[in-house]
């Protein structure tokens, strides 16, 4: 099995999969402090695209978001509906 590359949509830098990487699946880009990008499919090849994230405003954690989250969207952390 090879090695895929794909590119960095927030600072154009290659980066190298997993040779085991799957679609959905949450990587970092290292020369991007704190980006998190999810593996998807495109043209038939591997691409990446930034998580969206969202801050609890109970304990501040940072949350995964789905690609499908839209603006007011709402979802329930520490035991409340945010």
């Amino acid at each position: 099995m090879t090695e895929s590359q794909v590119v960095c949509p927030l600072c154009g830098s290659l980066l190298s999969l997993p040779v085991d990487a799957i679609t959905g699946q949450v990587i970092a880009c290292p020369r991007c402090a704190g980006s998190r990008l999810r593996i998807t499919r495109a043209n038939g090849g591997p691409s990446v695209r930034p998580v969206p994230t969202a801050s609890c405003t109970v304990c501040g954690e940072s949350l995964d978001l789905p690609d499908s989250v839209l603006p007011g969207d709402t979802l329930t952390h520490c035991g409340i509906l945010q």
